[in-house]
């Protein structure tokens, strides 16, 4: 079952935790909004039994069916999910501007359905409203082997019931006091697209551990606030292309970040090796240095979380995720907990014995530091070498976070099999690229700004502009940084 923000099933989970941390003695905050809640039932393709694609609407669709997505004007597209979920999100896009009347996915792993959110629209931008046109629904592997084997060229009929309707989400913060000011963050999101233990239970499970820690074992040097977040999967009524992470976007309004020192987001994280993805490398040394976590590097921030959210606002953040783990099983009905009891416990004591003595404003900045040192030209970084003599490395961490740290993009939304990265300082990657005449778009998706177009050299006098630009950002916000 769903248990999407603002459904029955979100609120009966919201009330679990709530009465969890107010039993182990947490002030409990509830964070409602609104949001739009994608809805469904029956679902059959000739008979077949299927799931609507969200958000795309039900209805009765019949049309001669197809393999040929360049042929599929009028016709119903059959296509094979691939081994990176997401390309269900071309392939929809593609679908739909070649005039399918509706997209039939069967998996590509045997015996499961799956959802996975379309847009419509080649954009992953904020501004950028979902058109998500035609029905899609998905259907197990075997069931689709059938399909094509006996229904292409001949009619099909597809008959799905979903809808949305506006809602209210709520998202749950527990908090404890601290012996010194300003807190730690520990973040989950607790919908999901069907049952999703390893995304995301799993992580709210973990914050419930490290709730019993804390009342076991006495508190912390400085508060510790547990959230756990509505609408991470999908929910904001503007229905954006960046239609995930919309409860902490909200959330992160509405606090003062200036109070969160560090926010640690937990999302699919259900195995070892954890991977690890930071915005702040410091920050992950110190907590590595204090807790035998067995985790694996996997560079800067993780943008398909509720961590841009949090490090927009300049949160110094590390996400711990297990997403390319869990591709066979992401999203679908196969996601139930059946792994070793215990990980959850041990994740949980592990995160509150290296949270408990933490100092997120005593790190040196060392490692970012000398990541930009190897990014940005001289000049530029000694500017910012020399910001340091009157403020603190911390502050530094911060300010990146706030102003320059973005998710990037390499090439086309069009093909398939791509990913998004992260970047301390995008226009440094832009600006290599120009001098070595790439021939691949660089933009930041978000906001879809375009920093290099693919025209070499011409370019990087332009984007050694921006650059500076992008560094006197981050100067400025240190000298109105509170002393």
């Amino acid at each position: 079952m769903d248990a999407i923000a603002g459904s029955e099933a979100e609120l009966r989970d919201v009330n679990v935790i709530r009465a969890r941390l107010e039993e182990l003695g947490f002030y409990v905050r509830l964070y409602s909004l609104d949001v739009v809640s994608w809805i469904h039932s029956e679902c059959y393709v000739n008979g077949i039994k299927c799931v609507p694609i969200p958000p795309t609407v039900g209805g009765d669709v019949e049309g001669v069916l197809t393999q040929d997505i360049e042929g599929c004007g009028d016709k119903v597209l059959i296509s094979s999910t691939t081994s990176f979920p997401d390309n269900i999100w071309n392939i929809y896009n593609m679908a739909l501007e070649r005039g399918a009347r509706a997209v039939i996915f069967y998996d590509y792993y045997p015996s499961r359905f799956r959802k996975i959110v379309v847009s419509g629209v080649w954009s992953y931008g904020y501004n950028h409203r979902s058109r998500p046109g035609i029905p899609a629904v998905h259907i197990r592997l075997e069931d689709g082997a059938r399909l094509v084997r006996r229904m292409v060229g001949k009619r099909i009929q597809i008959s799905s019931a979903a809808r949305i309707k506006p809602s209210r989400g709520i998202s749950v913060e527990g908090l404890i006091g601290g012996k010194k000011q300003g807190s730690i963050l520990v973040a989950a999101h607790h919908d999901r697209w069907f049952n999703s233990y390893r995304d995301n239970m799993v992580a709210v499970k973990t914050l419930l551990e490290i709730a019993f820690q804390i009342y076991r074992m006495g508190g912390a040097l400085h508060d510790i606030r547990l959230v756990s977040f509505t609408a991470e999967e999908f929910g904001d009524p503007n229905m954006p292309a960046w239609y995930w992470g919309y409860g902490s976007r909200v959330y992160a309004r509405e606090i003062d970040a200036e109070e969160i020192l560090l926010a640690i987001v937990i999302d699919t994280a259900f195995r070892k090796p954890i991977r690890v993805s930071t915005t702040s490398p410091d920050h992950l040394t110190a907590l590595l240095e204090s807790v035998p976590l067995d985790a694996r590097l996997e560079g800067y921030g993780h943008p398909y979380t509720d961590a841009p959210s949090l490090w927009g606002a300049g949160i110094p953040t590390i996400t711990l995720h297990n997403l390319e783990d869990l591709y066979p099983i992401y999203h679908t009905d196969l996601d139930i907990e059946d792994q070793q009891p215990g990980f959850t416990k041990i994740l949980g004591r592990e995160l509150y014995i290296g949270l408990r003595n933490l100092e997120p404003t005593a790190v040196k900045g060392e490692r970012i530091l000398g990541d930009l040192k190897e990014r940005v030209p001289y000049e530029i970084f000694r500017e910012i070498e020399r910001s340091l003599n009157k403020n603190t490395a911390y502050e530094l961490i911060r300010c990146i976070n706030r102003h320059t740290m973005k998710p990037i993009y390499f090439g086309s939304y069009r093909e398939l099999y791509r990913d998004m990265h992260v970047d301390p300082l995008p226009y440094s990657i832009a600006y290599r690229a120009s001098l070595e005449r790439a021939r691949e778009e660089i933009r930041i998706p978000g906001e879809e700004l375009v920093l290099y177009s693919g025209e070499g050299e011409k370019e990087s006098g332009k984007i050694y502009r921006a650059m500076r630009a992008a560094a006197e950002e981050i100067l400025s916000c240190l000298t109105s940084s509170p002393p």
